[in-house]
């Protein structure tokens, strides 16, 4: 996974290092800096990523989720529903619509 002990998977010991500063450290100042946790920001970005497919045409939500690194599709529509107000599924087939909808 990307995400470890209080947010800090791989990646961030990796900036971590590049900036010579611990792991903790590196998230304490980020989270001032910006608001929010590091993990947070990861979601957002694996959340946006996943919008962007669904609007490209994916329809397979379990290999989406897969993909993007969630746990299971359970948890990527929770995280998605939180995040967006609506489940994945119904991003898809509401895109379907707009698509099938005649002009």
């Amino acid at each position: 996974a990307v995400i470890g002990v209080a947010g800090m998977g791989l990646i961030g010991r990796k900036v971590a290092a590049l900036v010579h500063v611990s792991p903790y450290h590196l998230a304490r100042q980020y989270k001032a800096a910006t608001g929010q946790t590091i993990a947070q920001y990861l979601l957002g970005l694996r959340l946006a990523l996943a919008l962007d497919r669904l609007q490209g045409g994916e329809d397979d939500l379990a290999r989406l989720s897969a993909d993007l690194g969630f746990a299971g599709h359970s948890h990527f529509t929770e995280r998605f529903r939180r995040a967006f107000g609506i489940t994945p599924s119904q991003v898809r087939k509401n895109l379907i619509a707009r698509r099938t909808r005649p002009t």
